[in-house]
């Protein structure tokens, strides 16, 4: 069990620290990943890595989206013996969610219906224009003394039938955009900007003794993770012996998705010896 206050070099650099506020935004930003998590039954414990190519020197690289809420006094970091770590910082910052998938496919949809709304108001705009102008034009052909009663009856039967179905057109474009709107009120209801969220940063000064493509492990505990026993007695029958199933259930609050991450569960004490 690694004892999480302590300093420990085997072949490979450690780093064990305090965190320190501050700012550090000419840091390069590195992204890593969850490659396993150790789940106590009191919290758990997250290992991530990343990968870089540094040249030789000294650079201070950032690994964000950890934790908020990760013991300061367990956090490490490991990498090879060609990168020696000069210090380590920890900030808190605000995560800025701009590719929430869900949220862009929303906007996407509000442009859309908006789109079509607009499309449908002049739609309406025509018909009513359309309406106007007939009915000018049947006024025009009633005064018009030179048509005989047949060809007067004929344009009354045109106008009465395409005012018709004008306003048919009319009732059912309002209808549209009445629906439209509804879903128009109802999107923006629910595209509601995710908020930012916090977040801590390792903040790593290291000093290349050589140009290298550099691995670093990073690990700390959590407390919104734990696991607890179940217990589960089976028999095919009451002559059968009986059966005991020793499971566990795992609580995940860490607002981190697990899925296709190795788990595995500890009855230890990650803070003890």
């Amino acid at each position: 069990m690694i004892n999480f206050k302590t300093i420990t070099i085997l072949g490979l650099l450690l780093v064990l620290y305090t965190p320190i506020f501050g700012d550090n935004k000419d840091a390069q930003v590195i992204e890593s990943t969850i490659d396993a998590v150790t789940i106590y039954t009191n919290g758990a414990e997250i290992t991530r890595t990343t990968s870089i190519q540094l040249d030789k020197g000294t650079h201070k690289i950032a690994f964000e989206n950890l934790s908020p809420n990760l013991l300061s006094n367990s956090l490490m970091i490991k990498g090879p013996n060609s990168a020696r770590i000069l210090s380590v910082q920890a900030e808190r910052y605000q995560h800025e969610y701009k590719g929430d998938e869900n949220y862009q496919l929303l906007k996407d949809s509000i442009d859309l219906v908006k789109d079509q709304h607009t499309a449908l108001k002049d739609e309406l705009d025509a018909y009513d224009q359309e309406k106007a102008m007939l009915l000018a034009n049947q006024k025009l052909v009633g005064r018009n003394e030179t048509l005989t009663m047949t060809d007067l009856k004929e344009a009354a039967d045109f106008y009465r039938k395409r005012i018709w179905e004008v306003n048919e057109l009319i009732s059912s474009t309002k209808k549209k955009i009445n629906e439209i709107g509804k879903t128009q009120q109802e999107l923006k209801k629910r595209s509601v900007p995710p908020s930012p969220k916090d977040k801590t940063k390792a903040v790593v000064q290291v000093k290349m003794t050589q140009s290298a493509n550099v691995t670093f492990t990073i690990r700390y505990l959590v407390q919104e993770a734990y696991w607890v026993p179940f217990y589960t007695l089976r028999a095919e029958s009451i002559e059968e012996d009986l059966e005991l199933e020793y499971q566990g259930v795992v609580y995940n609050s860490t607002d981190t998705d697990w899925e296709n991450i190795p788990l595995k569960l500890s009855t230890a004490n990650p803070t003890v010896d």
